[in-house]
């Protein structure tokens, strides 16, 4: 049994924030037949007004996908896919055979992460983490018995918790990473795709600043 932390990266090719503007640039001036005002810095400015309009003219943010990678809890990542207007691949737990790694990674969630935080010997804090590893633990050792009895893998899982680990890629037009940034990093949602999110936007802002720099949280 390994327990590992939420993480995210970008997948593929990852457009530098020039290349991105200029291109979300071109398609934007066919609205306006204004090809003619291209200069080598006029996507900074064009598009930030465009964004910072009361209301931004988001098809133009629809032009331009980014692909994401989620290391996540299982649990977590069936909140992703309601998102519709996104593309999904994610770890099968039908086709990923578990046992010939010889070992079942799971997720530690922010609850769990809190109370290791502040445990101390013998208190109530310590107990909890305890029952929650020897949960881990039994789900693991069902897997692999199931297994070693010729259960196939996509009926086995059925005994693996929801903290088991996936990974996620996320594919989404920026348009559509506004919204899920705005709906996922919110205090109302649950604190686990608060933090997987999180990292998320942290990502895109640290590569393309002009349009994300402005999100807080």
């Amino acid at each position: 049994m390994v327990v590992v932390k939420p993480r995210v990266e970008f997948v593929g090719t990852v457009p530098s924030e020039d290349s991105l503007l200029k291109e979300l640039e071109l398609c934007a001036r066919v609205c306006y037949k204004s090809e003619d005002k291209i200069t080598q810095d006029s996507a900074k400015k064009l598009l930030t007004s465009l964004l910072n309009k009361k209301k931004p003219h988001w098809s133009v943010f629809e032009m331009m996908d980014i692909k994401i990678r989620f290391i996540i809890s299982r649990h977590i990542s069936h909140e992703f896919v309601r998102h519709r207007i996104a593309s999904f691949l994610q770890e099968s737990t039908r086709y990923v055979d578990y046992k010939k790694k010889g070992e079942v990674e799971f997720i530690e969630p922010l609850w769990i992460k809190e109370l290791i935080r502040t445990a101390s010997v013998e208190n109530v804090n310590g107990l909890i983490v305890d029952i929650w590893a020897k949960n881990l633990r039994d789900s693991e050792k069902t897997y692999f018995t199931l297994r070693e009895q010729g259960v196939k893998p996509e009926d086995a899982r059925g005994s693996l918790t929801h903290d088991l680990k996936t990974e996620l890629i996320y594919k989404a037009n920026l348009r559509q990473w506004f919204h899920t940034f705005d709906m996922r990093c919110d205090k109302a949602a649950h604190p686990d795709m608060v933090y997987a999110m999180s990292l998320a936007r942290d990502l895109m802002r640290a590569q393309y600043p002009t349009l994300f720099g402005g999100l807080h949280g």
